[in-house]
């Protein structure tokens, strides 16, 4: 906080008689910006048969915002996606935000059969693991 003062009068001899005085007040504030987690989803692969293969574009909204990988693939997504190990590279898609609940849809639909939920950040990071392993009722097997 800043104080600013000016005092105007008259000196007679060693007396000084004040006319006008004049205080200011700045007073500086802050925004605090809030802290932000990672909120991580992950595609796990799909399998059967050996090796774990990706798809080539998949996308996450969480509250109204969409992230694609790779984002050359734009959305909306294909519904059919091709599938490869070499994939591997866009399997994960993290969003940054503040504490709260937050809604999410995973795409293409077809491929991960209408994944959605509620996520919970509270005070760190969160990893929703994706698996269509799971939804599709297979699941990898070592051969």
């Amino acid at each position: 906080m800043a104080l600013a003062a000016l005092l105007v009068g008259v000196a007679v001899g060693s007396t000084f008689f004040p006319i006008k005085a004049v205080v200011t007040q700045n007073t500086l504030t802050t925004s605090k910006s809030p802290i932000l987690y990672e909120v991580v989803f992950n595609d796990t692969g799909y399998c059967p048969p050996p090796p774990l293969t990706y798809p080539a574009s998949w996308a996450v909204s969480l509250n109204n915002k969409t992230i694609v990988e790779p984002p050359s693939a734009g959305f909306p997504l294909p519904e059919q996606p091709e599938f490869s190990p070499a994939f591997k590279i866009y399997s994960t898609i993290t969003f940054s935000v503040p504490d709260g609940t937050y809604n999410y849809t995973v795409y293409p639909q077809p491929v991960f059969f209408l994944q959605n939920g509620k996520v919970v950040v509270n005070g760190s990071d969160v990893v929703v693991q994706v698996d269509v392993n799971k939804i599709i009722g297979g699941g990898c097997m070592a051969h």
